[in-house]
């Protein structure tokens, strides 16, 4: 969005502002025409306000106001502004070095939180979501591992696959243990990019440095 700021005599002042909707006409001197005779005559226009948001960047700085080119980054911040032709400019430094620090240790505290969403939303992708649904999974392995040894033991979890994910507890069995092992090796690549980027994200000196982190992680 375009940032405005009001100039006077040459210099600006105030604070900037979205693109102005309406502005003060001051008092001024002005003609009107006699309808009668149709001669001109001055006349004394009081202060009005009246709308501008379809005026173009021109016409609004022909009232004192010029829009802003440039703005101050999260690790900057905007001392001045300067006239430059048609167009106002922002005087820009680098924040002090607590200022920096502060902000660069929230916008790590977001990415770690943000890498960690990032890596449950992908896992999800894979597996059903839910504490139960996880428990209900993790004793069904626990069931198929056990069965490879004792064919003979209590199974509900493989019994209530039959027919489904296989025809004998046998198969059931394999058939669970099968995708286990494929979902460890995801789970694991998973993992994998979620420690290598958030000890990345430690390591980061700058703000810039922590989101290209975050946006070069390939889940």
């Amino acid at each position: 969005m375009s940032r405005f700021i009001y100039v006077e005599n040459g210099m600006p002042i105030g604070v900037p502002t979205d693109r102005p909707v309406t502005i003060t006409l001051p008092e001024r001197e002005g003609k009107a025409t006699n309808p009668v005779t149709g001669e001109e005559y001055a006349i004394t226009l009081r202060e009005a306000e009246v709308g501008c948001a379809h005026w173009d960047d021109a016409t609004l700085k022909d009232y004192g106001w010029y829009r802003i080119e440039g703005q101050a980054s999260e690790t900057e911040t905007e001392t001045g502004y300067l006239l430059d032709g048609d167009v106002a400019r922002p005087v820009i430094i680098d924040r002090p070095a607590d200022e920096l620090a502060a902000i660069l240790a929230s916008r790590k505290e977001t990415a770690l939180a943000l890498v960690d969403q990032q890596a449950e939303t992908t896992r999800q992708h894979y597996i059903t979501a839910g504490e139960g649904q996880a428990l209900a999974y993790s004793r069904k392995v626990a069931e198929a591992t056990a069965y490879r040894t004792d064919p003979d033991g209590s199974y509900p979890y493989l019994n209530a696959e039959l027919g489904l994910t296989g025809d004998t507890l046998a198969e059931v069995a394999a058939a669970i243990l099968s995708k286990d092992v494929a979902w460890t090796t995801i789970s694991a690549a998973i993992e994998g990019k979620r420690l290598h980027a958030k000890a990345a994200i430690r390591a980061a000196v700058t703000v810039a440095a922590v989101a290209a982190v975050v946006a070069g992680v390939e889940w």
